[in-house]
């Protein structure tokens, strides 16, 4: 079983800053974080934000509400499988200010590679 929630308490973002991992993509930068739970459910936990780099609050606002879409759609489409069960993921996604101007499809692209990427080097089986 898979639960989903939203960080949004400032203390979870730099815990999540201090303890995850970095991934670099052109359009943003992930951050992961797991940790074992108490009990034998996956959880998602997930945040975005963007600085004023970004732009003004429309642009980050849109900037934010197409990083939420990412992570709803990558994780259906991406298998429960290879996440381990029993673990809560802490993900946060920052926005850079090209993420804007780029197309969904390649931000999600991207967003998959790097939750690939991030599986591989630490989901050991």
């Amino acid at each position: 079983m898979v639960n989903f929630q939203t960080l949004t308490q400032r203390s979870s973002f730099i815990k999540n800053m201090k303890q995850g991992n970095f991934l670099y993509a052109p359009f943003f930068l992930v951050q992961i974080r797991s940790k074992k739970s108490s009990n034998n459910i996956s959880t998602f936990r997930f945040g975005v934000t963007a600085s004023k780099k970004v732009g003004k609050s429309v642009q980050r606002n849109f900037a934010k509400r197409r990083m939420r879409s990412l992570f709803r759609e990558a994780l259906q489409q991406e298998k429960a499988e290879n996440f381990l069960e029993g673990y809560t993921y802490d993900i946060v996604l920052i926005a850079k200010k090209s993420l804007l101007h780029s197309s969904y499809k390649v931000l999600l692209k991207d967003f998959k590679k790097c939750l690939e990427k991030w599986l591989k080097e630490n989901i050991k089986r």
